[in-house]
């Protein structure tokens, strides 16, 4: 009966629980803990290991096995291990036996990051302009400037570096020498004669391609055979070596046959107006056109009826503005590549085609109508035209283009092997291969004329020069003199005699 009742009406303290032993109870990691505080105890744990702490009792200096590069230049000053501390000596140290970092100087009276004594930290490439210099000079190598260390990126994001000096152009297909033109090389001898002076073969092979009007450049193509630069070399054959008893005569093949012959480079064109060296005669007659037309037509402006037809279209060139005609005119094609040849020849063709703009306008049309009232009438005038006959005239530019090349062709344009054109010519030379190759051969004479003074040679002995080599280097001497060398027991004059006593 009691227990009942004790069930049915439990008391007030009847199961109750007492929480207040579990206070200190940790269900796991303390995640609530100041994690500065934890940072600052274990930066100050740290600081004393560094400092010699229990792993120093013994008194021996602890020993950093981290593998880091040690810098080459021994006899500069090393930092002190302690510098890295700061000037208050407070718990956060840095540690000192750290390996450098790629902008640590270990020659400069700076911190471990390169920014004063004691400095806690600081820009990790702030040497990448110097470094940079010092590379493109050839001092270092792979990324690595002064300071010692490497770093990724190479020398990108600075914009003060110099630019590359690139060689001279070596044209792969055209070589050219240079030789002095035949007045200033007049000159030349006769003032060497008077001096009575030695020079250097070098020195006068500089004066010639020192100005474009002391020499003359000889042009001609390379072999076909030759290889291009850029291309990898061919592979040789290999040949049996001698002594062997499967050994073949070298100047038969494995065939038999004769070794086929080289192949022949094309012919240059030259203009003969002015003598400008081109690469095919279509060039140098659309050169000679251009410029040198008045030398075989007299041209003049006269009076023609317009064109008839329904235009109602007209094509206008988009570079210079110059209106051409109708596409349904019959001259329309002769007009567009006229045009093209004589003003925009630099565009290429199809180019220019695309920039041609059609314009529907009837004023424009009129306009067109107006400009094609007045035509070039060419008359011929190499050929004196017949008694009581007027010359001989052509309405049309191809007309007298053909009338050109059929009955005076030879005074036009010449096939030729090797083309000689004076330096003054170089400036009035068109842009292509050919001008490139010139600037380019000129260029790298002037740094260093080995083939100019070879061609000199032979001029030189000619007009009687003496040429000897002097020096543990080699070094040519041009004098004007012939050298004669004193034999053991000559006799000379007293003067003579006086001034070699001297010298010896």
């Amino acid at each position: 009966m009691d227990d009942t009742a004790s069930k049915e009406n439990p008391s007030k303290d009847f199961n109750k629980l007492d929480l207040s032993q579990l206070q200190g109870f940790s269900f796991g990691t303390q995640w609530t803990q100041d994690k500065g505080a934890a940072r600052g105890q274990h930066r100050e744990d740290r600081g004393r290991r560094d400092d010699g702490g229990a792993h120093r009792e013994s008194g021996e200096a602890r020993r950093d096995r981290r593998n880091f590069r040690k810098h080459a230049d021994t006899g500069r000053p090393q930092p002190p291990p302690h510098a890295a501390a700061g000037e208050g000596g407070g718990q956060q140290r840095h540690r000192p036996e750290r390996a450098p970092r790629r902008d640590f100087h270990p020659g400069a009276a700076a911190g471990p990051r390169g920014r004063g004594q004691g400095a806690p930290g600081g820009p990790r490439r702030d040497f990448r302009g110097d470094q940079r210099r010092e590379t493109q000079g050839g001092e270092r190598a792979h990324g690595q400037g002064e300071r010692g260390g490497f770093f990724r990126g190479g020398f990108h994001g600075r914009h003060d570096a110099q630019p590359e000096q690139r060689g001279a152009y070596i044209s792969p297909y055209f070589n050219v020498i240079f030789y002095p033109e035949d007045g200033g090389f007049s000159a030349l001898a006769k003032a060497i004669r008077s001096s009575c002076r030695t020079y250097e073969l070098f020195e006068i092979a500089r004066v010639i391609v020192g100005k474009t009007d002391r020499f003359v450049a000889a042009l001609q193509r390379k072999s076909p055979g030759g290889q291009h630069p850029g291309q990898p070399p061919q592979p040789r054959k290999k040949t049996p070596a001698a002594g062997t008893g499967n050994a073949a005569p070298a100047t038969a093949p494995e065939t038999g046959a004769p070794p086929p012959a080289p192949a022949k480079p094309p012919p240059l064109a030259l203009s003969l107006p002015d003598g400008l060296p081109f690469e095919n005669e279509d060039a140098a007659i659309s050169h000679v056109l251009a410029h040198h037309l008045d030398k075989f037509f007299d041209r003049a402006e006269v009076e023609v009826e317009p064109p008839k037809g329904n235009f109602l279209v007209i094509n206008k060139c988009g570079v210079t503005g110059e209106l051409l005609g109708p596409p349904n005119y019959h001259r329309y094609n002769q007009i567009v590549q006229q045009h093209h040849a004589a003003r925009v020849a630099r565009m290429p063709f199809e180019m220019f085609r695309g920039r041609i703009e059609t314009i529907r306008d009837p004023e424009v049309v009129n306009q067109w109508l107006e400009k094609m009232k007045k035509t070039t009438r060419y008359a011929w005038k190499l050929t004196p035209p017949a008694e009581g006959a007027g010359p001989l005239c052509f309405d049309s530019f191809d007309d007298a283009r053909a009338y050109l090349l059929a009955n005076a062709r030879d005074k036009v344009v010449k096939s030729v092997e090797t083309a000689r054109l004076h330096g003054k010519l170089l400036d009035t030379l068109p842009q292509g291969e050919i001008r490139r190759a010139i600037e380019g051969a000129l260029e790298r004479q002037r740094r260093f004329p080995l083939d100019t003074a070879n061609a000199l040679r032979g001029r030189l002995r000619r007009e009687g020069f003496t040429i000897f080599k002097k020096g543990s280097k080699g070094i040519s001497y041009v004098c004007a003199v012939k050298r004669k060398f004193r034999v053991p027991g000559q006799a000379f004059s007293d003067s003579i005699g006086a001034l070699i006593a001297f010298i010896e």
